[in-house]
């Protein structure tokens, strides 16, 4: 996938890997009687070759730095938990970090429910039988609405590998020897989904249905004066999805002894803003793919090389050398990277947000 073209990243002077590992049902589907998780055990095989052979490419396997977006957000902060892939790296970069993880109910349900939209039992010889295409016509089975998130599939709580959500393993103490860079674009639901006219909005049936309450409307109305119901919705939505699960890992990790870095992405593309994933092609320095086109537009915009290069220098002076160029969140001060032209650093910046979800949803 040419996004993820690390020439420019390995550019900075380091040893840049990408891998492939299983996805979707193959890589997480649950099925009694196999295995959870096989996306993430084929992670940890990298990871593993990584030790034993980065040496021969000019890499040092005593400082690996593990980085993903979305869905490899995820990954890498539950791998920075789990004692399988203890000391096989030393530092994460996690760009907006997903909720998601399944309790095996809810991957079970999901499998049934997939299964029934093919039309077969819900069992491995059966699934298996499908080509490929006619199970990723089904996949999204089991979505109901974007409460759901961007996928049927996530990690499933196998209390082995995963032991809950991202953030719950921090918080009991696991993971604190990783440093940690994690943070969200600004309108994470932007591109996931359609957004409705404020008019068509029933914001509290919103808010109910991400596991708030439809008293919680209010509280964003009160939060975020001025912004209309569109624009609220897309809050809601980027704060369930995305933004407070990222907020959560770094608070769980940093009160867990990790020296930890936030940021906040709200550089503004042509067409669908600060949207999930316009990170990026920042990230890789490639603005000329097809994908970059989406959120950049074609040619690029000229401040495009500025910021990406700046991006790319904090990524690769983290991985270097454990800093990424900017103050360090703390639960006393919560110092968060504004990545936009010029960069800012100021106080966490969805304080609003935070406190509306840890009111009514403490979990």
């Amino acid at each position: 996938m040419p996004q993820y073209d690390a020439t420019a990243l390995a550019g900075a002077g380091v040893v840049v890997v990408t891998f492939n590992y299983r996805v979707g049902f193959e890589g997480f589907g649950h099925l009694s009687g196999f295995p959870d998780n096989r996306g993430l055990r084929d992670q940890i095989a990298a990871l593993q070759w990584v030790q034993d052979n980065i040496a021969a490419f000019g890499g040092d396997n005593a400082n690996v730095t593990v980085f993903g977006q979305s869905a490899g957000a995820a990954s890498a902060v539950l791998l920075a938990s789990a004692p399988a892939a203890r000391g096989l790296f030393r530092r994460v970069i996690a760009q907006s970090i997903p909720t998601g993880a399944r309790t095996r109910t809810e991957a079970h349900a999901a499998t049934t429910a997939i299964a029934r939209a093919a039309g077969l039992p819900a069992t491995w010889d059966a699934l298996a039988s499908l080509p490929p295409e006619a199970l990723l016509a089904v996949q999204d089975a089991p979505l109901r609405g974007p409460e759901d998130g961007f996928t049927a599939f996530g990690p499933v709580v196998d209390d082995d590998l995963v032991t809950g959500q991202p953030w719950t393993a921090f918080e009991a103490g696991a993971g604190g020897e990783v440093d940690l860079i994690c943070g969200f674009t600004h309108e994470e639901y932007r591109g996931q989904g359609p957004v409705p006219a404020a008019k068509d909005i029933d914001l509290g049936q919103v808010t109910e249905a991400v596991g708030l309450g439809k008293d919680a409307a209010a509280a964003y109305r009160e939060g975020y004066p001025g912004l209309s119901d569109d624009a609220l919705f897309t809050g809601v939505l980027s704060d369930a999805l995305v933004r407070m699960p990222t907020t959560r890992v770094a608070q769980a990790h940093t009160r867990a002894g990790g020296r930890t870095w936030l940021y906040d992405f709200t550089w503004q593309g042509h067409a669908l803003g600060a949207a999930h994933g316009i990170d990026v092609p920042f990230t890789f320095g490639n603005p000329n793919t097809r994908y970059a086109a989406l959120f950049l537009g074609s040619p690029p915009p000229p401040d495009f090389a500025d910021l990406s290069e700046r991006l790319r220098t904090a990524w690769t002076s983290f991985a270097l050398t454990g800093d990424p160029g900017w103050p360090r969140f703390t639960p006393d001060q919560p110092t968060t990277r504004i990545w936009n032209l010029p960069p800012t650093d100021t106080a966490y910046p969805l304080e609003a947000s935070r406190q509306i979800w840890e009111r009514t949803d403490p979990a």
